[in-house]
């Protein structure tokens, strides 16, 4: 969850999806 809120302060909306993706991986 940590490394989705370092994504969101980037683009918050681009990465957001990338973020959930490399996440779930």
């Amino acid at each position: 969850m940590s490394s989705q809120n370092a994504c969101s302060q980037t683009f918050e909306t681009l990465t957001t999806a990338i973020c959930q993706s490399s996440d779930l991986s």
